[in-house]
């Protein structure tokens, strides 16, 4: 055990007892086998269903994420006039457009934004709380499955860290969600070699559970402090934004993801309820 590195294994929950029935076990063992420590990240305000001008403005916030996004990707964004009014005329019908309040639909899309607030805010304190006291941090959500396979490819992902470069920024995604093929970043794949792909650039997936160092940790942490509005974002979209800020400061990132998953990402598996129902 002395030879692994040090590593903190974060639980992001909100006291679900029947996911928790299974991923605390697992992770503590998993855990205590590689000598890493547990957090558990699950304190939490009451759900207050934003406003829908606040709603609004998130919608605005991730169309201009999604631009920069697009040229991460190498892709040519749809002109920016025309994209940004097509946009806001979707937000605009979505939130006031008629039927929609009779129908709930306003309701459950403005709780939905408050609840992905607030799940980004708890990974947000698992890389605050850990990237001090760990070399690795390790972010589970709660809806996360682990696999018989889950601990032996996990160590042997411990051996594959030790050969690379620690000047480098690091992401590796463990359990996946939505094929390579949807998240359009086939062009960004360096290799695939034993069960993970590497790419040229990091990009994220769901962030179900995820694998950083405790340098990018910090790096995050530091540009949230600098780009407050960064806060309002869903959490995968949050990642991709410090991806992206990140490498226009001329940050390397080390990024991979498993292929196939450590984990299974139980509500795309159907295996839990989605958490915004």
């Amino acid at each position: 055990m002395s030879s692994f590195p040090r590593l903190a294994f974060v639980i992001i929950h909100n006291n679900d007892g029947q996911r928790l029935a299974h991923v605390l076990p697992a992770c503590q063992r998993l855990a205590q086998n590689v000598g890493g420590t547990m957090v558990e990240v699950f304190k939490q305000p009451e759900i207050k269903p934003h406003s829908r001008m606040f709603a609004l403005a998130r919608g605005v916030s991730s169309w201009a994420l999604n631009r920069q996004w697009e040229r991460h990707l190498g892709l040519e964004p749809a002109p920016l006039m025309k994209s940004f009014f097509a946009h806001l005329y979707g937000l605009w019908w979505s939130y006031y457009g008629y039927g929609c309040v009779t129908s709930g639909r306003v309701f459950r899309l403005c709780r939905s934004g408050a609840i992905e607030m607030i799940v980004a805010r708890k990974h947000i304190t698992a890389w605050q709380t850990c990237n001090q006291r760990a070399d690795y941090i390790i972010v589970i959500e709660d809806d996360a499955v682990f696999l018989p396979e889950t601990e032996l490819r996990f160590l042997a992902l411990l051996d594959r860290l030790n050969t690379r470069n620690p000047a480098n920024d690091l992401y590796v995604d463990l359990a996946g969600g939505w094929p390579i093929s949807a998240l359009r970043v086939a062009n960004l794949i360096s290799k695939r070699t034993d069960s993970w792909i590497h790419f040229y650039r990091p990009v994220t997936n769901t962030a179900c559970a995820y694998l950083i160092s405790s340098v990018t940790a910090r790096r995050f942490c530091s540009i949230l402090d600098q780009r407050p509005w960064f806060h309002r974002a869903p959490i995968d979209w949050l990642i991709i934004g410090l991806f992206v800020r990140a490498m226009k400061n001329g940050v390397v990132f080390d990024c991979m993801h498993a292929d196939p998953p450590i984990l299974v990402h139980g509500s795309i598996e159907g295996i839990y309820a989605a958490w915004e129902r």
